[in-house]
């Protein structure tokens, strides 16, 4: 009996046991573990720039001249549903206001907004000017060279689903100007605005 209570301990220490004269092994310590998820939430950043000044020189004739200017409008935006570019009237009135060449000093004169819509834009009205997207809509539909008033409610040129890395947008302005207009600087401000989805 002696000689058997040493196996026995000799084994228990071996990490089994004898129970019943059958090894069985020594249960381990007791175990549990958690999970934990990592998440990091990356915002949505989006920023636009466009140029200071669109100048555009026009020399009116008495059946009224046109002439352009192309501002280039950049968009990034890391938004995965992508964004919204707007251009609206910044001061809540579509006429250019007249002033003389010091640029300060009113002529008394201004240029209207031209006739058509966004949705139906149409050739310069004389004495007036607009914007035009190529491609958008129906500027441009047929090779004719409509324009759009600049509202100050603002229209959506640009809608995208993806994100950006200085996506541009070429925006054209055209002025239509004939003798009845006294020389100087005609001026409006627009914003464009650009949105995340």
């Amino acid at each position: 009996m002696k000689i058997l209570k040493k196996q026995s301990a000799v084994m228990a220490v071996a990490g089994v046991a004898l129970v019943g004269g059958v090894l069985s092994p020594v249960v381990a310590s007791a175990a549990d573990s958690s999970s934990t998820v990592v998440e990091a939430t990356v915002a949505s950043v989006i920023s636009v720039s466009s140029s200071a000044t669109v100048a555009i020189s026009v020399t009116p004739t008495s059946g009224g001249a046109e002439a352009v200017g192309t501002d280039t409008v950049t968009v990034s935006s890391n938004d995965a549903d992508g964004y919204t570019l707007t251009l609206a009237n910044s001061d809540g009135t579509s006429t250019m206001a007249g002033f003389k060449d010091d640029g300060v000093t009113s002529n008394g004169e201004t240029l209207a907004a031209t006739g058509g819509t966004f949705a139906s834009p149409a050739a310069l009205t004389t004495n007036a000017w607009g914007f035009r997207v190529d491609d958008l809509g129906t500027f441009g539909a047929n090779g004719a060279t409509t324009y759009a008033p600049v509202i100050s409610g603002g229209n959506t040129i640009r809608d995208t689903s993806a994100t950006a890395n200085s996506q541009t947008t070429t925006v054209k302005y055209g002025v239509k100007v004939d003798l009845s207009k006294p020389n100087g600087i005609y001026r409006d401000t627009v914003t464009y605005t650009a949105t995340a989805k």
